[in-house]
């Protein structure tokens, strides 16, 4: 059965209830809207990449800086997680792994 936990927004096969990165019980199955977490990656060109094969997919994301942020030597680098709707996960998926594969 697929998991959806609210706090974490990731989704996960499972027997057990319970999400696997902060514990909380009683998740929910995913519903098409839920922003799912897709990836997390620093900024630089694969970043725009991914960014580019969503949108010529019309596959609405959403990008937040990471707490993990870091500061490079020469200046700041960032890391973002990318966000999207679950009706759109499988495919955002698929499309990543043509990217970082």
């Amino acid at each position: 059965m697929t998991f959806y936990c609210d706090n974490c927004k990731i989704v996960f096969e499972s027997n057990e209830n319970k999400c696997n990165i902060c514990g909380k019980k009683k998740l929910k199955e995913p519903s098409d809207g839920d922003p799912v977490f897709l990836a997390a990656h620093h900024n630089g060109p694969l970043s725009g990449m991914l960014e580019n094969i969503l949108k010529e997919n019309k596959i609405p994301f959403s990008r937040l800086e990471s707490q993990g942020s870091f500061m490079a030597v020469f200046g700041h680098a960032f890391s973002f997680n990318y966000y999207v709707p679950y009706a759109a996960y499988k495919k955002a998926k698929e499309l990543e792994a043509l990217i970082f594969s």
